[in-house]
């Protein structure tokens, strides 16, 4: 009898999709600049008999391009009103800058804010780039300008942040340590803190010099460790001495 052939192998190959070739187009949400260009004078004559080319239509291309940063010094007028009849004294509107005094309109401050902060640029090397665009403004006043800002407005935009932490369904409370240069009264090998709240979608920074951690009651006022849940609860009962 012949013996049954031997049946192949095979395996079972999963179907993939693959992605369309070509490069993604440019966002329909930046603004397009045109930019015509013609070929010179010499360059309209036919090569082959000499005569002169007309234009037929035209080919077009998009790339993306950066010019100069947007730069420019906005001069405030305040328009001033006075009565006739009383002779009181002239008022006039108040000043729309977020600080008081300061040569920075809120649009340049809010570069500094989000070079800083968000970018993660030294306060130094901002002062460069901004060099770059003809303006001479230091480190040090940039670091004045956040540091008035704060004087000014921290406590009140901790406290939105705060709000927002509570209405969070989760909270995670952390420390680290860092060291901080030259602190009046302290050594700088001293150890200091920076505790971290994280909610759903917003995050809090807390500088602390000691790891005792009864300051957080401030800021979660009416929070108790058993009110947040099991798992929240063992957290945040973690992060108290």
């Amino acid at each position: 009898e012949q013996a049954e052939p031997e049946k192949e192998k095979t395996i079972t190959v999963v179907a993939h999709q693959r992605r369309p070739g070509g490069r993604k187009s440019l966002s329909d949400k930046l603004p397009r600049v045109e930019r015509i260009i013609e070929l010179s004078e010499s360059e309209k004559t036919c090569n082959c008999c000499g005569g002169k080319l007309v234009e037929i239509g035209d080919y077009q291309s998009e790339r993306l391009q950066m010019g100069r940063l947007a730069v420019y010094i906005e001069r405030a007028i305040r328009m001033k009103y006075a009565c006739r009849q009383c002779k009181s004294k002239a008022v006039m509107a108040p000043l729309p800058y977020a600080l008081p005094h300061s040569t920075l309109a809120n649009g340049a401050f809010a570069q500094i804010v989000v070079s800083k902060f968000c970018d993660g640029l030294p306060l130094h090397r901002v002062s460069k780039i901004w060099q770059r665009y003809g303006v001479e403004f230091s480190a040090k006043n940039m670091a004045n300008s956040l540091i008035l800002f704060h004087r000014l407005y921290g406590a009140t935009i901790m406290g939105l942040l705060c709000e927002r932490l509570l209405e969070s369904p989760i909270l995670n409370i952390d420390e680290t340590t860092v060291q901080v240069m030259n602190e009046e009264g302290r050594a700088n090998t001293t150890k200091s803190y920076v505790w971290t709240l994280v909610g759903k979608d917003v995050a809090v920074f807390i500088y602390r010099v000691h790891r005792n951690a009864n300051f957080l009651f401030e800021y979660l006022a009416g929070v108790q460790p058993g009110e947040i849940g099991d798992t929240q609860a063992t957290c945040f009962a973690g992060a108290l001495p």
